[in-house]
């Protein structure tokens, strides 16, 4: 059973290595316990005088103790300082995961955040609390050869058992920490100093692809390592923000500068950047208000349009033609209340375009097809494929000269599979892929196998599930690292067609913050076999969202690009409020 991390025990831990950050190593605690204050808090301060080797005093759960490094540090003011200090952290965390998790039952679940860090809220982390899982966010560097994707250090999660796979890659990744800070110093890894990270970046990456039992959670990192810029300025969205604090210990001109600032100094900034954030929210909420009268309630209301540009990021309407292309108005066959979710393919000279149609008699979603000779000016057909249950998000490809389509269909808990049968009029039922209420789910076909990211219909769009298949038709496998995302509903719900880029899958999906619809975001997947998968966001916010014109000026939450005549041409979706008079007795 999913559980959120706040209702499971944790122990937080976290070190400071020099008298001048034991202030910063309170302030992280105080805010952690501001939301989660039933956590176990252990705690290091050093360096302690009075013995060989580099010795901190623990404070935790069970009272006061000392620990010593078992190598010496020999720090000599250098930026190798900070090299070493933060490859402590590796030795830290394994010997508070021996001595400690215990604490949290069965299963070990040790939270490191840096010292410097400040915790905004309560974590929403969500993941099955007898699993082996290592949870961090990761980060694109692509001039840093071999650690082009990397853990962003700052936050680390790890759970599992005694003598299993979490606690062997903590053994391997300690060891390795402290024999290189024996050798230091030597040339860095990466160009601004290897830490900790690198290391266990590296130890992930070689791990055997048989060994499938540990799954690598992947965090939103503008969510859980937010670095707060120079000017000190936080992320309003950020539940954990990092001061950087580490620039002093790099950096001679930074050891001058009043870094971070003082903490009063810090909560009137974070408190202002939040303040603004609330405001857009609580505007945003405003305009999506649906609060009944006795007169009047309010409706979302979508319609389909196009877009072009010369990349994903700058996708805009198409000149010259009016817009929504397709809107319920257009649905001749059946009472409509909206259309949405677009798919498009090309077949001889024609664009066939398939989307849901919510029918309001039936209440119930059925798909739609509309056709067009140029893509721009489309033409509304009718009513091609509808069930005894809802149909959305009419997934339509081809494989082998056949056309196949995988709509929503979560409402039957089955995900399926349809054939055109002649297309693209009649479809006709073919297997069950995955048993169970999936939503929004995308197929593709990459590296001679099938690939579907889909989301579990009842964790409020916050999970991102991955599956292969050698076929079509299976049998499906969940992915060694799957779900790729939990807690999270800004990156997991689906938002469109897979698409490929540079020979590197790129999926789409939905930002539901503050609500379901508000923007679409686009991510690249740099690694995936069997057993790993990696994946970076290709722009720092959304590629679609509200607009000025009226159908899209709520947000939007669908795209379905494809590159046609040297640039991109794209059917999306967008949706609006409008009013609707009740019938008064």
């Amino acid at each position: 059973m999913i559980k959120r991390i706040d209702q499971l025990p944790v122990v937080l831990t976290s070190f400071a290595f020099r008298e001048e950050y034991f202030p910063e190593l309170d302030g992280m605690v105080a805010t952690a316990k501001e939301h989660h204050p039933d956590w176990f808090i252990v705690t290091g301060k050093g360096p302690v005088d009075g013995f060989e080797l580099p010795t901190l005093d623990v404070q935790s759960p069970v009272g006061k103790q000392q620990w010593s490094l078992p190598v010496p540090l020999n720090l000599d003011g250098s930026w190798d300082d900070w090299r070493k200090i933060t490859k402590m952290k590796a030795w830290w965390i394994t010997r508070v995961w021996r001595s400690f998790g215990h604490l949290t039952g069965d299963s070990k679940r040790i939270l490191w955040i840096d010292a410097d860090a400040r915790v905004n809220g309560p974590l929403e982390i969500e993941l099955d609390p007898e699993g082996q899982v290592i949870a961090a966010a990761w980060e694109s560097n692509p001039g840093q050869p071999g650690f082009e994707e990397c853990i962003r250090s700052g936050f680390l999660l790890l759970q599992g058992s005694s003598s299993r796979t979490v606690e062997g890659i903590l053994k391997q990744w300690s060891d390795t920490c402290l024999a290189q800070i024996q050798q230091l110093p030597n040339p860095p890894l990466v160009p601004d100093g290897d830490g900790d990270q690198e290391v266990l970046s590296q130890i992930l990456k070689l791990r055997p692809t048989s060994n499938r039992d540990c799954m690598l959670m992947v965090l939103d990192a503008h969510k859980y390592c937010a670095f707060v810029g120079r000017d000190g300025v936080p992320l309003p969205g950020a539940l954990v923000e990092q001061w950087l604090i580490s620039r002093k210990m790099k950096w001679p001109e930074h050891r001058e500068r009043e870094w971070p600032p003082p903490e009063d100094a810090r909560r009137r900034l974070r408190a202002a950047a939040m303040n603004r954030r609330n405001e857009e929210v609580s505007k945003m909420k405003a305009e999506l208000s649906i609060e009944q009268t006795a007169e009047e309630t309010q409706r979302q209301v979508w319609s389909i349009g196009v877009f072009c540009g010369k990349t994903l990021s700058d996708l805009k309407p198409v000149p010259g033609i009016e817009m929504p292309v397709i809107s319920a108005k257009d649905v001749s066959d059946v009472p409509a209340e909206f259309v949405a979710d677009p798919f498009m393919i090309k077949a001889d000279d024609t664009w066939y375009m398939f989307f849901e149609v919510m029918n309001t008699e039936r209440g119930k979603g059925e798909i739609g097809l509309a056709t067009s000779r140029n893509g721009l000016q489309w033409e509304y057909q009718r009513i091609v494929l509808s069930e005894d249950f809802h149909l959305s998000y009419p997934y339509v490809f081809s494989d082998n000269g056949e056309y196949f389509m995988i709509p929503e269909s979560f409402e039957a808990k089955a995900m399926k599979l349809y054939r055109a049968d002649p297309f693209p009029v009649r479809w006709s039922y073919v297997a069950t892929l995955l048993d169970g209420p999936w939503v929004d789910s995308s197929i593709f076909f990459f590296d001679g196998r099938w690939w579907v990211f889909t989301n579990p219909e009842a964790l409020n769009n916050r999970v991102l599930e991955l599956f292969y298949a050698d076929a079509i038709k299976g049998p499906w496998r969940r992915h060694a690292m799957s779900p790729l995302i939990s807690g999270n509903n800004r990156m997991a719900r689906g938002g469109g067609r897979v698409i490929m880029l540079n020979d590197k899958p790129v999926r789409f999906t939905q930002d539901c913050f503050p609500s379901y619809g508000t923007s679409v975001r686009a991510f690249e997947v740099s690694v995936l076999t069997k057993s790993r998968y990696v994946e970076r966001e290709m722009e720092s916010g959304p590629i679609l969202g509200a607009g000025e014109e009226l159908w899209r000026r709520q947000g939007m939450h669908h795209i379905d690009p494809h590159f046609v005549n040297g640039q991109w041409f794209a059917c999306v979706d967008g949706w609006r409020i409008e009013n609707r008079k009740l019938e008064c007795a």
